[in-house]
Parts: C-alpha cells; structure tokens; sequence
C-alpha cells in the first residue's frame, strides 16, 4: 500500500471520528435546549395565567370607576349643573384602594416570575457548562 493513502485515510477516519463525536455532542446540547424551553415555557404559563387574571381585576375595578364618575357627571347635568370635567378626570385617574392591593399583587407576581426565570436560566447554565466539560473531556480522549 502506498504510504500517503494511509495517510490520507487515516486522516478521513479522524475526521469521521470527530464529525461522529461533535454530532452526538451536539445531540445532548440541543436536548438540554429543548428541556431548558420547556421548563421555561411551563414556568411562563403557570405564571402568567394568574397575572392576567389579576389584569383582568384591575381592568374591571378601573372600568367600575370610570362608569361611577360617568353616571355622577350625567346626574349632574340632568340636574342643570355644568358637569366639573376636572374632578370627572381626577376620578378616572383615582386608584381605588382594591386597585392598588391588586397591582401590588400583580407587580410582586412580576418580580417572582423575574426571578424565577433567572433561577431556572442559571441552573440550566450549570447544567451547560458541565455538559461542555464533559465534552471537552472526552475530546480530549478523543485525541490521544
């Protein structure tokens, strides 16, 4: 055989052996993407299931508010008094006390959604970086 086609194939069955190698690696890191997606997107609907319900109380309570300043402006024209547009407009702009109970609430679900987002992207960072030591370990057999 000719000494530069050993060579040569021996080189080939390097290349094979790495191409194998960083496909099966790559493998594992698209699967702890996938698992890091799924946990995120579990977090995210559990979370945000109750914020809108808390949106959807704040809405009503704001909606409520805006409906009782309306109705004393239309009893105050029926009764043939110029409606006061600047108390009909500090009352829209009142936050009841309900309200700003629920929007605390809502801003503190917020906050732990927040954190919990970065807890779950910091163990899945761990989880990373172990997984690239261990493939830089086993590349490193690789090539001895």
């Amino acid at each position: 055989m000719i000494p530069e086609a050993e060579g040569s194939d021996k080189a080939r069955d390097e290349q094979f052996k790495r191409a194998e190698f960083n496909a099966q690696w790559q493998e594992k890191f698209d699967a702890l993407d996938r698992e890091e997606r799924r946990a995120q997107q579990k977090l995210e609907f559990e979370q945000t299931s109750k914020l809108n319900a808390l949106e959807a109380q704040i809405y009503a309570l704001q909606q409520k508010q805006a409906w009782a300043a309306q109705k004393k402006m239309q009893e105050e024209s029926k009764a043939g008094k110029t409606p006061d547009m600047t108390a009909y407009a500090q009352a829209l702009s009142a936050v009841s006390p309900e309200a700003k109970v629920l929007t605390a609430q809502r801003d503190e679900l917020k906050n732990a959604l927040q954190t919990a987002r970065e807890k779950l992207s910091a163990q899945y960072s761990v989880k990373r970086t172990d997984l690239q030591n261990q493939r830089d370990d086993d590349l490193a057999k690789l090539s001895q």
